[in-house]
């Protein structure tokens, strides 16, 4: 998919961010019977598909610096670092991946609920900002509203997520499920605007 705005390439990292979460989720929860057919015709489905997309997250990361590097101010420091922290995350994902661990699959999916929760609330700051006194742009009391509110809920899922560090994997992938539709329905709040 090819993104040139800015807007579109948060868009991408958006998708991105979403494909990690259900990869994260497949990873800690892959059938062990076919885990053992994968890994005897080249690796497991899991750290095949984690290895994969740490490359593609890579390359997000390099595309981005690489149009910065042509056009300064393309693509945002803030979603830049976001791209970062992508490739963070996939990079643990493959490191879960090799260990087959769930607890470290399960935390690497926290981290990547952090990174979800802070730029919710980096979006409704800046709304909050751009609303205060920018010439020219405006927000909705609406949308700075329900951007409070998208915060106010990822930290809360985050919260969540963080005290069923132990708990058993059921409640652990009940939990990672939940937040994966609201990144879905997050997503589709995005689209609209």
């Amino acid at each position: 998919m090819q993104c040139r705005t800015t807007l579109e390439r948060f868009s991408c990292f958006t998708v991105s961010s979403l494909i990690l979460s259900v990869a994260t989720v497949l990873a800690a929860t892959a059938s062990l019977g076919a885990e053992k057919a994968a890994q005897q015709k080249g690796g497991s489905f899991a750290l095949r598909y984690a290895e994969t997309f740490a490359k593609l997250a890579a390359l997000e990361v390099h595309e981005a610096q690489q149009a910065n590097k042509l056009h300064p101010g393309t693509v945002r420091a803030s979603i830049v670092e976001e791209l970062r922290e992508n490739l963070h995350s996939a990079m643990q994902m493959v490191k879960a991946a090799r260990e087959g661990g769930e607890r470290y699959a399960f935390e690497v999916h926290l981290r990547f609920a952090k990174v979800v929760a802070q730029r919710a609330e980096h979006e409704f700051q800046e709304a909050k900002r751009i609303q205060s006194g920018t010439v020219g742009k405006v927000v909705s009391k609406f949308t700075l509203r329900g951007l409070q509110l998208r915060a106010e809920l990822t930290k809360i899922n985050l919260d969540e997520g963080v005290s069923l560090r132990d708990a058993p994997s059921e409640k652990q992938n009940l939990w990672k499920l939940r937040f994966l539709c609201d990144e879905v329905f997050r997503l589709n709040e995005a689209a609209r605007r």
